[in-house]
């Protein structure tokens, strides 16, 4: 994981207070930094992920802003009130995850819903449908991993496919079926990557460009809520490419709408806390009692939100 920095300049513009007060607080709870060198003396860098849930809420809100400002001057989000002045925009702090537990887990959601237009156009019960289901989706995949064409018997819910679904799971049993089926209906996504050592809650929408798809993401839906996972899938190719570029430069195709319609079931659990921010400021810091007591102060260019991999890289 690498590890984010940021000044006490940039806490405070994200708290939207002075910052000596912020300097106090920082010091009364003792949050973590490290010192690097600038001219004229040293300067304290604060680790993200150890400053409070509430400022690591606060700077997600004010970085997340910058990318609605962007998205207002675009046009891409309507909004009467006038757009604030583009803030400098970073890359958000992310957890990585190894391909092959991506493609396992998002392969296994097409599966399932593969599953269930086969089940439904049969109009059989799990019961009848699984052992067939199983029994055909082997024998598609043997085809592909062989070169052969598949089977013009197959019914159109596998063979519509596309080849990295079947890549991603070969081979199927019923039992494996049905513990697909149970983890879906039971919303537990992330399980489906399995236990191979990878983090199975960073996927291609996660960590393509560098994080700015989730920002792009959360800063559409804190101004519409009921955004269709098709429009928001059509706005991050729109706003970023066709494909999505993941950090190592591999480019790879967005998701398909039924996995952007369950990330942002996800999202929407996960970044709660920032979305609520984002649409009702003065209730979260109601909630979180910032008990400051003085009034904001406006900083420099040089105390903008930055983050970057080193204290070094976040002077």
């Amino acid at each position: 994981m690498k590890a984010g920095y940021v000044t006490i300049g940039m806490v405070a513009a994200a708290l939207i207070i002075s910052k000596r007060a912020a300097e106090k607080r920082a010091d009364r709870e003792g949050w973590r930094y490290d010192e690097a060198p600038i001219r004229g003396g040293r300067r304290r860098l604060y680790t993200v992920s150890a400053l409070p849930r509430e400022i690591q809420d606060a700077l997600s809100r004010h970085q997340i802003e910058a990318v609605q400002a962007e998205l207002t001057a675009k046009g891409v989000i309507k909004d009467k009130s006038a757009a604030p002045a583009p803030a400098a925009l970073v890359a958000a702090e992310k957890i990585s995850a190894t391909p092959k537990a991506e493609q396992r887990r998002d392969g296994r959601l097409e599966l399932y819903h593969a599953y269930v237009d086969y089940r439904l156009a049969a109009g059989a019960s799990d019961r009848q449908a699984m052992p067939s289901f199983a029994t055909l989706w082997v024998h598609a995949a043997s085809a592909i991993k062989a070169g052969q064409p598949l089977p013009a018997a197959l019914p159109e819910a596998i063979s519509k496919q596309p080849r990295w679904v079947f890549e991603a799971q070969p081979r199927l049993s019923v039992a494996t079926l049905r513990r697909i089926a149970e983890a879906v209906k039971k919303g537990e996504i992330g399980a489906l990557a399995g236990r191979y050592g990878g983090r199975a809650d960073t996927g291609i929408i996660d960590r393509a460009y560098d994080g700015r798809a989730v920002e792009i993401v959360l800063a559409l839906l804190s101004k519409s809520d009921h955004l269709s996972a098709y429009e928001v899938r059509r706005q991050l190719r729109g706003n970023l490419g066709e494909d999505a570029v993941m950090p190592d430069g591999q480019v790879v195709p967005w998701p398909s709408v039924r996995r952007f319609q369950a990330w942002i079931a996800e999202a929407k659990v996960k970044f709660a806390d920032v979305l609520m921010a984002l649409k009702n400021p003065d209730g979260w810091r109601s909630r979180y009692e910032f008990a400051f007591g003085e009034q904001p102060v406006g900083e420099g260019l040089n105390d903008r939100w930055q983050i970057d991999a080193s204290p070094a890289d976040a002077l």
